[in-house]
């Protein structure tokens, strides 16, 4: 059996997909974030290295 791909009335209505793109939106803010952090962290170690282990 074949599923469908067909959008019903609620996937096609206007606000519903504005609430969906609002939510891919702030998912990927999240995403953002979370990459910055973790390279403020490894930029910060990798200054913590260079200063007490000279080498």
């Amino acid at each position: 059996m074949m599923i469908s791909r067909v959008a019903t009335a609620y996937d096609q209505n206007p606000a519903r997909m504005a609430l969906v793109l609002k939510r891919r939106r702030k998912k990927e803010r999240k995403n953002r974030r979370a990459m910055v952090s973790i390279l403020i962290s490894i930029g910060m170690v990798a200054l913590y290295a260079v200063n007490h282990f000279p080498g």
